[in-house]
């Protein structure tokens, strides 16, 4: 069994064994994360409220996800190390397409970079550093 079919299990198996309202379920990759949620996404995107992918890169399929009307919200730094925000920016304007195709618009049309704060050590770590002025700005204008 594989990263994604994992998550689905374990997906299924909390919402079969505990009273959680199916609508308030929602999914986060982050980096090598969202690369696996985006497969899992393909595979069984009604699992999911919506997804928000940050700082990763689309290894799903993207039909199903515009077939079950998930949002979709993705996140990247304008100048992110590992995988820059050109995966990002493709994977987005996939979606919309899609979105436009099936005349469902249900995520935003306008997509502009975070910008991350730098950090202060690896990437792996997540540590990072923040004077007072340099702040996250949400993009999902």
């Amino acid at each position: 069994m594989n990263n994604t079919d994992q998550t689905i299990a374990l997906a299924e198996y909390f919402l079969s064994s505990y009273n959680i309202n199916r609508s308030r379920v929602y999914a986060e990759g982050y980096s090598g994360g969202g690369e696996t949620l985006s497969r899992v996404m393909e595979k069984r995107p009604e699992l999911f409220a919506a997804y928000l992918q940050c700082s990763s890169q689309w290894d799903g399929g993207y039909e199903p996800v515009t077939e079950s009307r998930t949002p979709v919200y993705i996140v990247v730094g304008e100048s992110d190390e590992y995988y820059g925000a050109e995966p990002s920016a493709e994977a987005h304007q996939t979606l919309c397409g899609l979105y436009r195709k099936s005349r469902i618009f249900l995520i935003r049309q306008r997509m502009q970079m975070i910008r991350l704060i730098r950090p202060q050590i690896s990437r792996r770590r997540m540590q990072t550093r923040q004077s007072a002025p340099e702040t996250v700005n949400m993009v999902f204008q």
